[in-house]
């Protein structure tokens, strides 16, 4: 009998925690929403530009899956009520990031981006566009935010064609960004060549691939010196933690920003996290944030077998949409040429902590005065890159 109790009190001893631990399993994974349909992640789809009737919305539904500025998509659309077949590209001015993007630089950029997606799509599906940049006049600098709203970046007016056969539209609905190690493989003369011809304006862009090793290592430690910085600076940290979005819900409600899948977290691990940050916020802190962002970045710079600089001649606006117009098409080249990328954008920030090291670059790799629009990692990997969080083009009209 004496034995009898003994092994049911060892039994109860083992079981209770387990039922302890399983229950908090559950709980956390109830709080980072497992199960729950990845909304943010059906604007990926091949066919669901098909959900819209209207060709003007099927093409921003191209558009949006872009490239952009801290996955911000500062972007909205307005229909013209008076001719079905025009609309216009706004900046939304609520969804800028001024201490990492002071002059809304990178913002402009990504309206280039996203005209390019449309414009691949457009071919593809039958709908060629014509656009016209800043069609109500330049921005006025001296009241930015202001005329964003009123001024709109481009029009697009559409045609109905026949659909062109266009190899890059499949890329479109790839993962723009690879922030994971590349291969060290250099690229070829001819990888090289059909590269720099993505140049969307050759009169006011230039476009260079970068592998000599000398000047890869120089690269290298510039990406990691201005890392160090802005991972040490408390404001730009406090402008990005709030655009963590720490569960599925999260995802769901406000598809734009960061999440753990960007950092290469999945399945269980992600989600045990998730739950940890959506019942502990405090958990989502500075140090936790500049710490992954740094580990993310060392990985990175250890791991590059070459550069893309986009420059241009001067830095006005119509130049930085046409460089975001160049670096789609270089996204989508890259990647039927079996090659990933990922902007390293932290040392072109025009914040004052920078700005010795962004002097610093231009006086080396712009030494006649250009600007350079952006610095991109290029190369192959060996593991796929995550699908970032997406809005529907719904989301984006102006009503």
């Amino acid at each position: 009998m004496k034995g009898n109790g003994s092994k049911k009190t060892m039994l109860m001893a083992l079981l209770i925690p387990l039922t302890i631990l399983s229950l908090l399993l559950i709980f956390l994974l109830l709080r980072s929403g497992v199960g729950v349909k990845p909304s943010y992640l059906e604007a990926w789809q091949k066919d669901h530009y098909q959900k819209y009737s209207d060709p003007r919305l099927q093409l921003a539904s191209h558009g949006l899956l872009a490239a952009n500025s801290h996955n911000m998509q500062a972007w909205s659309i307005r229909l013209d009520e008076n001719d079905p077949q025009a609309f216009y590209l706004f900046v939304n001015t609520d969804r800028l990031t001024p201490e990492v993007d002071p002059y809304a630089r990178q913002t402009l950029i990504s309206q280039g981006t996203f005209l390019e997606y449309l414009q691949q799509a457009g071919e593809a599906l039958g709908y060629p566009c014509q656009i016209t940049l800043f069609p109500d006049g330049p921005l006025d600098e001296s009241r930015l935010i202001e005329s964003m709203k009123e001024k709109a970046v481009a029009k697009i007016i559409f045609e109905t064609k026949d659909p062109i056969q266009n190899p890059l539209y499949s890329h479109i609905f790839r993962p723009d960004t690879h922030r994971g190690p590349y291969i060290d493989q250099v690229l070829t003369s001819e990888e090289i060549k059909q590269l720099e011809a993505t140049n969307s304006d050759h009169e006011l862009l230039s476009i260079e691939v970068i592998q000599d090793p000398a000047q890869v290592k120089r690269l290298n430690d510039y990406a990691w010196q201005a890392a160090e910085i802005e991972a040490g600076i408390s404001r730009i940290a406090q402008e990005s933690i709030p655009l963590l979005r720490v569960n599925e819900y999260e995802k769901n409600r406000k598809a734009y920003g960061f999440s753990l899948d960007g950092q290469g977290m999945k399945g269980l691990p992600k989600h045990l996290l998730q739950g940890i940050l959506s019942t502990f916020p405090s958990m989502n802190n500075e140090k936790a944030s500049s710490d992954a962002f740094l580990k993310t970045m060392r990985q990175a710079v250890d791991h590059t077998p070459a550069y893309v600089l986009i420059r241009s001649r001067q830095n006005f606006r119509l130049e930085q949409v046409f460089s975001g117009i160049s670096y789609s098409r270089l996204i989508l080249t890259a990647h039927e040429m079996g090659m990933v990328v990922h902007p390293v954008s932290q040392i072109l920030q025009e914040y004052t902590e920078m700005s010795q090291l962004y002097q610093e670059i231009h006086s080396e790799f712009a030494p006649s005065g250009e600007t350079i629009q952006m610095l991109v990692r290029i190369g192959k990997a060996e593991t796929p890159a995550p699908l970032s969080m997406r809005s529907t083009v719904d989301r984006l009209l102006i009503k």
